[in-house]
């Protein structure tokens, strides 16, 4: 029974809605969604995409890709319509169907509404540092589409709706550069069949007297697993996801971008998403600890894992070890995962006896639960400061309105993450750094990492850029704030609880 009356349609429901209250609990951080407003309203107000910086003094008229225009666009459309709540609200209902998606299919493909529960709700909690407003938001449904008609074809001949996976694509690599991921899963669902068919074949049977290896022993499964036709159809496809993702302005380019990201010094060096999972944070925990259940399950799971479900395990757990900015596909894909090997689809089983009354309540709560906690009602709620808040404490709202009242002086040195913001609320005063890391060279990075830590030779530095006004975060940069204070050339202009800003004598 898998209607709604099932307990599984329950389980369902209580992730998706528990994923919805905690992401809209996220306050919106100063990184990179401030920049990217400012950039979907300036390319519906000129017509254009920018293809020079605009927004630094000390890169402005550079070289720029924005691969990513279209949710700069979204992000602002959503902006203008409903300001921050709803785009708050759109990007925990993102989070909301990559994790309901990722439970119903795995609840559809084992028949295991708990163990699918489990480990969508683990995968949810493990990509919680993920959650933040960011183009990233509206790749979600796209990867969870993917997977929904990806994952099919592992266990039966390709359904004749894979055909939508590169319009997709073509959508997909307009509005974030994870766009990748849709070739690269359907290439190593592609992969591991071929392997599955050339082994079920007897070619790779290789024998030992009576016995057989573990992949000779290896026979073609009976409902056409790995067969032509759906070899056939899935080569064809990826070969049109691979034409759709040139359907952008940069053609070709996207991909030069997405590799030059990847292999970017500065985003490798400075950027902590952009390296490996930390065991010592509660979100890497999770992802280790759920790699050593994996590994665990591969030997006494009673389902043998299938070389699709294996390449497809040895994708994402590969992008999850190497970037803390790639865990958040892992958890999503974790409960197929599980699910090819404990699976009870075909198998019946026992349904629960449904109770009408006790079952219309709970989903009552359920769906209620959303409606009273969401972005716009809970300042209004009795819950602590920081997550009643709409925008984090890092976020230089006051000393922002402080320069649009004071835009003269020299140019300014900032905080990274204030850039963002600073874009958007004060364009008449352009930034020195922000977070569209790849934009600024490695020695750019160094002299603001040695600015930002009071190093002994930061007023000179300061003075080679020709910066006028500091801008410094207490928390991020305690060392360069004590040290303005104590130099006798700097003046403190202003100050609140988080933020200080300094002018140099003339």
């Amino acid at each position: 029974m898998k209607g709604w009356r099932s307990m599984g349609f329950l389980y369902g429901v209580a992730l998706v809605a528990a994923a919805f209250v905690l992401v809209s609990l996220v306050p919106v951080p100063p990184h990179d969604f401030w920049w990217y407003l400012r950039l979907g309203q300036d390319i519906l107000r000129e017509g254009t995409i920018p293809t020079a910086d605009a927004y630094s003094w000390t890169r402005y008229g550079a070289p720029v890709a924005y691969h990513s225009w279209l949710s700069a666009v979204g992000l602002y459309a959503l902006y203008r319509t409903g300001g921050l709540p709803l785009v708050v609200a759109v990007n925990a209902l993102s989070v909301a169907a990559l994790f309901g998606g990722a439970y119903w299919l795995a609840w559809r493909a084992s028949g295991r509404y708990r163990l699918a529960a489990v480990a969508a709700s683990l995968g949810l909690l493990m990509s919680s540092n993920n959650w933040a407003v960011r183009p990233q938001s509206f790749a979600f449904p796209l990867f969870a589409l993917t997977l929904a008609l990806a994952w099919p074809t592992t266990g039966r001949e390709a359904p004749r709706r894979v055909w939508l996976l590169p319009a997709i694509v073509a959508l997909w690599v307009n509005v974030h550069g994870s766009f990748v991921l849709a070739p690269l899963i359907v290439g190593a669902v592609w992969a591991g069949l071929l392997v599955e068919r050339l082994v079920s074949s007897g070619r790779f049977a290789l024998r030992h007297g009576e016995q057989e290896t573990t992949l000779g022993r290896l026979r073609r499964p009976a409902n056409g697993q790995g067969n032509a036709v759906t070899l056939a159809r899935l080569g064809g496809v990826l070969a049109l996801m691979l034409l759709a993702a040139l359907v952008n302005p940069r053609g070709p380019g996207a991909l030069a971008y997405v590799v030059r990201l990847l292999t970017d010094p500065p985003s490798q060096a400075f950027i902590v998403e952009w390296q490996p999972p930390r065991p010592t944070t509660p979100q890497g925990a999770l992802f280790f600890a759920s790699l050593v259940v994996l590994m665990a399950a591969l030997a006494w799971a009673p389902r043998r894992p299938r070389p699709p479900h294996l390449f497809l395990l040895a994708l994402f757990a590969g992008m999850g070890l190497v970037s803390t900015r790639y865990v958040v596909w892992y958890a999503a894909a974790l409960p197929l995962l599980v699910s090819a090997l404990f699976s009870m689809a075909g198998q019946g089983g026992r349904e629960e006896a449904f109770q009408p009354t006790l079952h219309v309540a709970t989903l009552a709560v359920l769906v209620a639960l959303p409606l009273l906690l969401n972005p716009w009602t809970k300042a209004r709620l009795p819950l602590p400061e920081k997550v009643s808040v709409v925008v984090t404490p890092d976020t230089p709202v006051a000393a922002a309105a402080w320069l649009r009242q004071h835009p003269q002086g020299g140019p300014l040195f900032n905080e990274m993450g204030y850039g963002s913001y600073l874009i958007w609320a004060v364009p008449e005063v352009p930034v020195f750094i922000d977070t569209r890391v790849e934009l600024y060279p490695l020695a750019q990075w160094n002299d603001y990492a040695a600015i930002s830590g009071g190093r002994y030779d930061y007023e000179a530095l300061l003075a080679r850029w020709g910066v006028g006004r500091v801008m410094a975060d207490k928390v991020r940069q305690p060392a360069l704030v004590a040290a303005l204070r104590q130099n006798p050339r700097w003046q403190v202009v202003y100050e609140d609880e988080r933020t200080v800003i300094a002018e140099v004598e003339p």
